[in-house]
């Protein structure tokens, strides 16, 4: 993140919101994001293209005229440009956790130590795609990016109502799109498969 601009995100913003108004035709002209950006068109192409080498857009060539869409790894900078903002996050560290719906990761504010998850229901599809490239399927990203970040947001409101009633559940602190900060509880994996059944949110309780 350290190698894009104010502009950069900008362009990534802009795309996001041409995708909204296209629904699940999610392709949106360039024209379209220059306009929403209020930038130039020829800036608007430079950036873009520096955003692709970075591959955090979808660019489809052949289309009249030619169109784009985020990808999940756009959606990620968006996100934690806006939680960086909001100095929920300021730094991250490794990796805790992967599965097929979520990746986890320990991040930090200030000299807190927190819980970054990634909700990611929307990731393997969007592998399908590149690997075998469909104008059908691109059209469909905003849906499964969108599919994301419902998931978080529920899983966000959840774990406040838990918290804010005494029930030991990690503090939610942000939620930023598909990205949900929350306090970092470090424990044992014996006691979290103790936790889990026993039916309770105590999965990282010491």
């Amino acid at each position: 993140m350290r190698f894009l601009t104010t502009d950069d995100f900008i362009v990534l913003a802009a795309v996001e919101k041409g995708m909204e108004n296209h629904a699940l035709h999610a392709l949106v002209p360039i024209g379209e994001v220059a306009s929403i950006a209020r930038l130039r068109h020829w800036r608007t192409g430079k950036i873009i293209g520096n955003l692709q080498k970075h591959k955090l857009l979808s660019f489809e060539r052949g289309t009249r005229p030619e169109a784009l869409s985020l990808n999940v790894f756009g959606y990620d900078y968006l996100a934690l440009n806006s939680l960086r903002k909001r100095d929920s996050v300021d730094a991250f560290g490794n990796q805790i956790s992967v599965g097929k719906e979520s990746n986890i990761y320990i991040v930090s504010a200030g000299e807190q130590e927190r819980c970054l998850k990634l909700h990611r229901r929307g990731l393997l599809y969007f592998k399908r795609s590149v690997n075998k490239p469909s104008h059908h399927q691109r059209r469909k990203s905003a849906f499964w990016l969108n599919l994301s970040a419902r998931s978080a947001t529920k899983e966000f409101a959840c774990m406040k109502v838990l918290h804010d009633r005494q029930f030991p559940v990690p503090q939610p602190y942000d939620l930023s799109r598909h990205c949900v900060v929350m306090e970092l509880i470090k424990g044992s994996a014996s006691k979290a498969k103790h936790s889990l059944n026993s039916h309770t949110w105590c999965a990282w309780t010491p």
